[in-house]
């Protein structure tokens, strides 16, 4: 599988309803979400592919509430101290919003990140020091919660960035399935401008 730039912003999506997206007729295109924030009016993802926590491995997470990166809390590091499967460089094909959604099999508990960078900066964790963006999906209120979806997006942003997505097991673990799909969708793209 090959994994080229994408670029992004996060707009929120955790409240159930709906987000505007930009691309309808009145300028907005909405995604309908569940109590969950997952997307339930998208169709079939544009890409899926399964995954293995045994394919990746424990790494530190200090670096995930750095006051450079602030990707999440330390009081979260428990949902991110299994195994970590990284998958750099998702390709956003020239849609301007893109949805990442992590299906683990039951009984099996992961959280997910994306990290935001120019392509150039290489930066992997651990080794993560100033990323654009970095955004988490996690269960913040029960710290538990194997077998349940787990959401980024809409992620809406720029052309000259990179995407990585990691995929972690919570509560220490080390092994189990998962399913990646995503969604990329008309709109949002921030045309003439390469970011900051």
């Amino acid at each position: 599988m090959r994994f080229v730039a994408l670029a992004v912003f996060l707009a929120g999506c955790t409240d159930g309803g709906g987000v505007d997206l930009g691309g309808g007729d009145d300028g907005f295109q909405t995604i309908d979400t569940n109590e969950d924030g997952v997307p339930d009016s998208l169709g079939d993802p544009d890409e899926t592919f399964d995954g293995d926590l045994a394919d990746g491995s424990i790494i530190s997470v200090d670096w995930a509430d750095d006051s450079g990166v602030y990707c999440w809390v330390s009081t979260e590091n428990v949902n991110f101290t299994g195994n970590h499967v990284l998958y750099p460089g998702i390709d956003k094909q020239g849609s301007g919003n893109i949805v990442i959604q992590v299906d683990p099999a039951d009984g099996v508990d992961v959280s997910i990140y994306t990290i935001e960078n120019l392509p150039a900066s290489a930066e992997t964790p651990p080794n993560v020091s100033s990323p654009t963006r970095c955004e988490a999906g996690m269960d913040q209120a029960n710290d538990n919660n194997p077998g349940d979806t787990e959401v980024i997006g809409p992620m809406i942003g720029f052309a000259d960035r990179e995407i990585l997505l990691g995929v972690a097991g919570a509560n220490g673990a080390t092994s189990g399935a998962f399913t990646v799909g995503i969604w990329r969708l008309d709109g949002g793209l921030i045309d003439g401008d390469t970011g900051p």
